[in-house]
């Protein structure tokens, strides 16, 4: 017994060390205890998980993001390769299959995916060589520890707790210095990447290195999604990037935003919380006009434009107008009633083989340009930016 903790412990020096990045006085041994008990808690907990997870860093094989986000002045590519899926169909209802990421610190990215088809008898195509989207790839903490000293615990259990660090929606580079500068040390994150037509979102417990399985699987209809654009989706990872709101309540933002609408027992249901947990959720993000009742149903129903400024809404607007119009012409249903598995991509460059792929994303990583690139238009967005389009798409919006 003392041996496995041993070696637990081992295996999670990367991120204690990360805590030591904390400001002076703040990592204190209260907190150095805590944190300990987290990480042994997190690598014992057992998340459904559909994958496990490797990281890789100008072609070198990272032991974990905490090594990865550690190193100064990050700044080169990144590989994160998805291995040893799990086969059952439930398992990557809500989740795209791929083979792996590769990206730039600063967030262009490429991602090769795989042919899966829930409503099939075999979802499974096994000759499908994989395909490649570009697009721009953004990291957000969703479960954390945040150090906090004995002096900040006795002053917050007197209503003065320490202010929360800024988190957001970042690039890795930002990620790395956001890491540094607080000493946060991330237990989940999620990796989303943004094409001009589709969102891929994968769901990363750090600690165990897993890809975990969302939790509407084998609860809710696959037909019952519906698939945001890219912008809006990028809207709302940020604002739940952000914690303004609690775990539970994210999530349950999350499941409504995807969807036409769900009642209390349905959230409860797919989430697997109390009834009451998942009303006094919906009230709440109601009462901040993310969501609205539906008086009729008495379901609550998502306000994707409560996600966008004015000017974005507008745009969104006349871009759903347009497809609607084509998926009218083409005589399909709008894209937003029922789930596809993945919209059509704009931006398919080629495919690529297993056997292309070896035992590392190498050649993924070649491909990708040191600026990432606009999902609307396609033009190298250069310098930092937290926003998902380029400046010159930034500014055709404010017209």
């Amino acid at each position: 017994m003392q041996e496995a903790q041993t070696a637990q412990q081992d295996e999670n020096r990367d991120f204690l060390a990360l805590a030591s990045f904390s400001p002076a006085g703040v990592h204190d041994a209260y907190s150095q205890k805590n944190l300990r008990q987290i990480l042994m808690a997190a690598s014992q907990r057992s998340l459904p998980h559909i994958a496990k997870v490797r990281w890789e860093f100008e072609g070198q094989r990272m032991s974990n993001l905490g090594e990865l986000l550690a190193k100064r002045s990050l700044k080169g590519k990144i590989g994160l390769v998805f291995q040893q899926p799990v086969m059952e169909r439930s398992s990557w209802e809500f989740t795209t299959p791929a083979a792996a990421i590769a990206f730039d610190t600063r967030g262009a990215g490429r991602i090769v995916t795989f042919n899966f088809d829930p409503h099939s008898l075999t979802p499974w195509d096994l000759s499908d060589p994989g395909t490649v989207y570009t697009g721009v790839v953004r990291l957000s903490v969703r479960e954390a520890y945040i150090p906090r000293s004995m002096k900040q615990e006795q002053e917050a259990r007197r209503g003065n707790p320490p202010p929360s660090p800024p988190f957001d929606l970042f690039s890795m580079e930002e990620l790395s210095l956001f890491v540094q500068a607080h000493g946060v040390v991330p237990l989940r994150v999620g990796v989303m990447m943004y094409t001009a037509r589709a969102r891929f979102a994968y769901d990363i417990d750090v600690i165990r290195g897993e890809l975990v399985q969302d939790p509407r699987s084998g609860r809710f209809p696959v037909a019952g999604v519906v698939v945001r654009s890219s912008r809006v989706s990028h809207g709302l990872d940020r604002f739940v990037a952000r914690h303004e709101l609690s775990n539970v309540m994210n999530r349950v933002l999350e499941l409504i935003f995807e969807s036409n609408g769900l009642t209390p027992n349905e959230v409860a249901m797919v989430l697997q919380i109390s009834e009451d947990i998942a009303h006094s959720s919906l009230e709440t993000l109601a009462a901040r006009q993310l969501i609205v009742l539906d008086q009729k149903t008495r379901g609550y129903l998502p306000l994707p434009q409560a996600f966008l400024s004015e000017v974005e809404a507008k745009m969104e607007l006349k871009e759903e107008e347009k497809r609607r119009a084509e998926a009218l012409n083409a005589k399909l249903e709008p894209p937003e009633i029922p789930r596809a598995p993945l919209p059509p991509p704009t931006q398919v460059t080629h495919s690529v083989t297993p056997s292309e792929l070896k035992e590392s994303v190498g050649d993924l990583l070649d491909m990708v340009e040191a600026h990432p690139t606009c999902p609307l238009c396609g033009r190298r967005m250069t310098g930092p930016s937290r926003d998902l389009v380029c400046r010159e798409c930034l500014k055709e919006m404010h017209r």
